[in-house]
């Protein structure tokens, strides 16, 4: 893991569907268990949130890591104290070009230590 990025994958809590078995044994199983990660899809459960991200202090970019994060991924924020919902509404939270693994998010240079965000990643 290069140093400078923020590790959140660990605070998702997504399960992922295990690969099918090579032979009939098991297969109801699992399809039983990619119908039900399917409906929940449908539901809305996309495992596409991250819980509590906080932008550095003093400086003027985070970097965010995430193995869901691609080429054509949107980052959405939603801000979870005042200084976040500021950081926002001074049009100074800016998301960069995402790249496999990660995405440098661009922000003002503030010794504020609660610019705390709710994100969704989605693509």
């Amino acid at each position: 893991m290069d140093p400078g990025w923020a590790d959140v994958t660990e605070q998702t809590s997504f399960k992922g569907l295990i690969p099918p078995p090579k032979t009939a044994t098991g297969l109801y199983e699992w399809i039983n268990k990619a119908y039900i990660q399917f409906n929940n899809m449908l539901r809305g459960k996309l495992n596409a949130t991250i819980v509590s991200f906080t932008l550095d202090v003093n400086e003027s970019q985070t970097l965010l890591q995430d193995s869901r994060i691609g080429g054509s991924t949107v980052v959405l924020f939603s801000p979870k104290t005042a200084s976040a919902a500021a950081e926002i509404a001074n049009g100074t939270l800016i998301v960069g070009e995402p790249v496999n693994g990660g995405v440098n998010i661009g922000h003002d240079n503030s010794a504020v230590d609660d610019r705390t965000f709710d994100i969704v990643i989605i693509g």
